[in-house]
């Protein structure tokens, strides 16, 4: 599962659950808030994947930018300045 498609569905079923159990006057059952808390502790788990994918990646980022700076390092260590000749004042 990708990282665009974990977050939608972590956020339709949060939805789906505050509305289910947004009613404040409702009395709730210890089955009623075990729910709750099991889903709140999946959506934490949830996030806590979405984040380390999002780590590993800004690491790639970080490593493929630092190889970007060495190489374009070398490159213009490597480059040759050719002699042009001169215009004449006529």
């Amino acid at each position: 599962m990708n990282f665009d498609r974990l977050s939608l569905d972590l956020f339709r079923k949060s939805k789906e659950f505050f509305i289910k159990y947004n009613d404040m006057s409702k009395r709730y059952t210890k089955a009623d808030l075990e729910q709750i808390v099991y889903k709140q502790l999946d959506n934490l788990n949830a996030m806590h994947d979405l984040l380390r994918i999002m780590k590993v990646q800004n690491d790639l980022i970080q490593n493929i930018n630092q190889t970007l700076r060495e190489e374009i390092g070398q490159f213009k260590e490597q480059q040759v300045m050719y002699p042009t000749r001169r215009k004449s004042n006529s």
